[in-house]
């Protein structure tokens, strides 16, 4: 970041913490702050910290790694340019082949982190309406390539990018995200919910049994996949596929920092001749102060070396 010359904090750490380390850098009063993401309860705790960064002149832009990051960014993008009434999107990171335990997954992010996100509130446009959902609902067993996979809502920060394209794009009828799964993990998670297992109180122990019983991946894949539909008919179709092992760099481990690298390095140069601070979301600051269109993000992405194609209409 030197080419800047400022100085940058990166949150890269477990969704619980992103708060802290966002609050940290406000008091520090010095830097710019990004990181990759967390919960929708914890944006609305980051949101709070607006004035203290327009105070210090620094920018505070959370949310920027893979999801959410730029699957929201892709998301906005195609809403905005893409002449589409339905958007579909499915998401995740999952083992090269179907993992053999009885939870039907291994790791490929932080453990914690992620069974957050099978928790709270998860946001949608449904019949043009934006709507609240809880995690875990919305099951679908749903075809991405030749295999059937679960996919469901959950909690992974959609709630501006949703509200935004519920407020300002009234054709979108319906919005939706869901994480993708090999099949049977669902089940398994839907019943620990059911069971009380990652309400407040038992979470922390439930999460941390979980951490330490189910390995990490040592092969990953990451999917996103966003499906554009106008009036029942496909339009385009944005398909990003990494794949990576825990002995050189995971999928997980690629899509998110270069994902963050991206998003960053667009918003340090924009910086660096037309002064921004505060609070801003990564989705709209390239969409409406960039204006990039999703042919212009996936160039840059694949310039990258991420491996993304899209058929889009001209």
């Amino acid at each position: 970041m030197e080419k800047y010359a400022v100085d940058v904090c990166v949150g890269a750490v477990p969704s619980f913490l992103q708060y802290q380390v966002a609050e940290a850098a406000a008091s520090y009063g010095k830097c710019d702050y990004f990181d990759l993401g967390a919960s929708n309860e914890c944006l609305i705790r980051q949101k709070a910290l607006d004035e203290k960064f327009k105070k210090n002149g620094k920018i505070l832009m959370p949310f920027c790694g893979f999801d959410p990051g730029m699957l929201n960014i892709l998301l906005l993008s195609c809403a905005r340019h893409i002449n589409c009434d339905e958007i579909k999107v499915y998401v995740g990171g999952i083992t090269k082949e179907k993992p053999e335990n009885s939870f039907v997954h291994e790791w490929t992010f932080n453990p914690e982190s992620t069974l957050e996100t099978y928790r709270g509130n998860v946001f949608a446009i449904q019949n043009g309406v934006l709507v609240t959902k809880q995690a875990l609902d919305g099951y679908v067993n749903t075809f991405i390539g030749l295999r059937s996979y679960d996919t469901f809502f959950t909690n992974c920060g959609n709630e501006e990018v949703m509200r935004k394209i519920s407020e300002t794009l009234p054709r979108i009828k319906t919005c939706e995200i869901r994480t993708v799964r090999y099949y049977g993990h669902w089940h398994i998670v839907n019943f620990l919910s059911e069971k009380g297992l990652l309400d407040n109180e038992a979470f922390p122990i439930t999460a941390k049994r979980l951490a330490k019983t189910i390995p990490f991946a040592e092969e990953d894949t990451t999917i996103l996949e966003i499906r554009l539909f106008k009036n029942g008919h496909r339009v385009g179709c944005v398909e990003w596929t990494e794949h990576g092992d825990q002995k050189t760099t995971a999928a997980m481990q690629k899509a998110t920092a270069t994902s963050a690298a991206l998003i960053i390095s667009l918003a340090l140069e924009y910086a660096s001749h037309t002064p921004i601070s505060g609070f801003m979301m990564p989705e709209f600051f390239t969409s409406e102060t960039l204006k990039l269109t999703p042919e212009k993000i996936i160039d840059s992405m694949k310039a990258a070396n991420l491996s993304i194609t899209a058929s889009l209409p001209s």
